[in-house]
């Protein structure tokens, strides 16, 4: 009997789920159903523009405190994308409309809605990201990428210059090797395949499709473009002439 005793004792102590600092799910404390709220329906789209969460159970406690939030999740149910863990704040670098729903353990809350607006008051020239993506038609991880770079210029169309830079590997002999690939790589301090460069700034091997829509989000964000070029183009036909307008445009000035 005491044998058994021993052994329930030690399935107690091992079962049930724990968050990093190995502690025991609240839900004791906690009574649903949970309320989502949000301090603001509409917020600027400039990037430093904050909406503000707060998820509060039937009796009105407050879930979105440091007690709390290592259960709490949000999701933004217009894009399948969740808020960095204990993260209660949304901002935006693009116009639109988005749903959000609150997690807190078993329990979901309703949706709420924020509308991002006036992107064209903080940008005046569209901003385009540079990715530069190490590859190898060897690399059995690379369509992995590619596919992720594609589902994201779905979401955010036009905001991506992808460019492909080729290596052979130690094994494997890839046709379209460059020589600048392994500079540029060693530059940044890369060393697998497939790896992006974002504007010769960020590197990043992540090939979720939420983290390099925040990854050219915090681009434009930090550096936003500060002139433009507008080209027109024609071509006639009966004389064999293409003609060209182009006109660039900056910031703090006016045409040049």
């Amino acid at each position: 009997m005491s044998s058994l005793i021993c052994l329930c004792g030690c399935f107690t102590a091992c079962s049930g789920n724990s968050d990093d600092n190995g502690e025991e799910p609240d839900n004791g404390e906690v009574t649903g159903p949970i309320t989502l709220t949000v301090d603001k329906a509409k917020i600027e789209a400039n990037g430093t523009d904050m909406a503000t969460f707060t998820v509060t159970d039937a009796n009105g406690k407050v879930l979105t405190t440091s007690e709390y939030m290592k259960n709490v999740y949000f999701e933004d149910v217009t894009t399948g994308d969740y808020l960095e863990r204990r993260t209660n704040t949304f901002s935006a670098v693009e116009n639109g409309t988005h749903k959000f729903k609150a997690y807190y353990l078993d329990w979901e809350s309703d949706e709420v809605s924020v509308t991002a607006q006036n992107r064209k008051n903080y940008e005046l020239f569209y901003r385009k990201v540079g990715v530069f993506k190490m590859t190898g038609t060897w690399c059995t991880y690379c369509p992995a990428m590619t596919s992720a770079l594609k589902k994201v210029e779905e979401l955010m169309p036009g905001r991506m210059v992808k460019m492909a830079f080729h290596s052979s590997s130690s094994s494997a002999t890839d046709p379209f090797h460059l020589s600048q690939t392994s500079t540029i790589m060693s530059r940044f301090g890369a060393s697998g395949f497939p790896t992006c460069i974002y504007d010769l700034k960020v590197m990043s091997i992540d090939r979720n499709v939420s983290a390099i829509k925040q990854t050219l989000q915090s681009q434009i964000r930090q550096y936003p473009a500060t002139c433009g070029i507008k080209v027109n183009t024609s071509y006639n036909s009966s004389m064999g002439e293409i003609t060209v307008n182009a006109a660039l445009e900056v910031e703090l000035g006016g045409r040049i």
